[in-house]
């Protein structure tokens, strides 16, 4: 009699399901086992840059819309996100599309994640904060099954985010339940709200139209992020005191480059500015331009040097990590830091490619 087999397709699908879960879990006890980085200087990394959508290859079809309808250029500038490093603690700002991935091709764990902040309404500023949130908890179930503590992550979420996000960021463990906060300002009492991160280490925080502003303070430095809100006076009071800012400027006019005189929608060149000269910064840094000019980024800063000569200013760019306690940096061209004061930043390819960075050493 011929043998019926059992291997039917609801059997195939189960071993392969059991197999996959078995990978899944030894690949989560590899990840958790990693150690944390143990950054102790003041570390800023940035992970948005316009290496996001310049493929050279598709430059004119992932283009034309935007040459176009310059408006619609600000929706394909925010990306990534940034991770500084403060007192030990590690704080993420708008983890947009790809952060995730870039912060690990870093060489930095979910261990080296402590605080989550996002700054305004706009999806494109929390893209991974989902897959962040998911990924911390896959975390924290296996860490449960090991009987050690959860890794607790906090969110400070602009009122808007905080509504989009709050039916998704739902605690899992008693050590989330205070985890997930409304970063909501309450203007008649103070002009800025204060949280305590560490008894070293402080967030306040400011509204300014549907943007909201950090400063972030530790006894060894103070840094302070704006992106994308037009300017106001009340912004360079808040900011005055940062060692270090970063700016995102938004789209700027041929007019109010020319003039300096602010725009209505956005920082804008001369919003930053009007910043930079109210500042005691010993470094700013330049993110998330727009380009209904062209491809202005160096123009604009140098245009901004020649206003603010004493001042170092850079742009950003993908994997560029500033380090504040030395004042140095290292990132794209530039494996070793180098004085900020010698940093040379160039255009990869021509208009509109990835920035990439150099010190006078290397130029001839």
């Amino acid at each position: 009699m011929q043998e019926v087999s059992i291997n039917t397709p609801v059997e195939a699908i189960t071993r392969q399901r059991r197999a996959f879960s078995t990978m899944r879990a030894a690949t989560l006890s590899a990840y958790l086992e990693q150690q944390k980085q143990n950054i102790s200087t003041p570390t800023l990394l940035s992970l948005n840059g316009w290496g996001d959508w310049l493929e050279r290859k598709e430059l004119p079809a992932v283009h034309l819309p935007h040459v176009l309808v310059p408006e619609a250029a600000t929706t394909i500038m925010r990306s990534g996100g940034y991770w500084l490093c403060l007192g030990g603690v590690g704080i993420v700002i708008n983890p947009g599309q790809e952060f995730l991935n870039r912060f690990h091709e870093a060489g930095l764990h979910m261990w080296d994640i402590n605080h989550v902040i996002v700054t305004d309404s706009q999806k494109s500023s929390s893209i991974d904060l989902e897959p962040l949130w998911n990924f911390n908890r896959e975390m924290n179930s296996l860490l449960k099954e090991w009987q050690l503590t959860p890794h607790t992550i906090s969110y400070w979420l602009h009122p808007e985010s905080f509504e989009r996000y709050i039916p998704v960021l739902r605690p899992t463990s008693r050590e989330e339940r205070d985890s997930i906060h409304r970063l909501q300002p309450f203007p008649e009492n103070n002009p800025f709200e204060t949280v305590e991160f560490t008894p070293q280490l402080h967030l306040d925080f400011c509204a300014t139209h549907a943007h909201t502003m950090v400063r972030l303070r530790s006894d060894e430095e103070q840094v302070g992020c704006l992106f994308h809100a037009p300017y106001e006076p009340l912004q360079t009071e808040f900011l005055s005191p940062c060692s270090l800012l970063l700016l995102g400027m938004g789209e700027s006019t041929y007019e109010e480059i020319s003039t300096l005189e602010p725009s209505e929608n956005t920082l804008g060149l001369a919003g930053v500015a009007k910043i930079l000269k109210g500042s005691s910064a010993r470094l700013a840094l330049i993110s998330e331009q727009g380009f209904s000019e062209g491809d202005t980024r160096i123009e604009s800063l140098k245009k901004l040097r020649t206003e603010i000569p004493s001042l170092p200013i850079l742009p950003t760019e993908i994997g560029a990590r500033y380090h504040l306690d030395s004042l140095s940096m290292s990132g794209p061209g530039v494996q070793t830091p180098i004085p900020i004061g010698a940093v040379r930043s160039m255009r990869r390819a021509g208009p509109f490619s990835e920035l990439t960075f150099c010190d006078d050493v290397s130029i001839l």
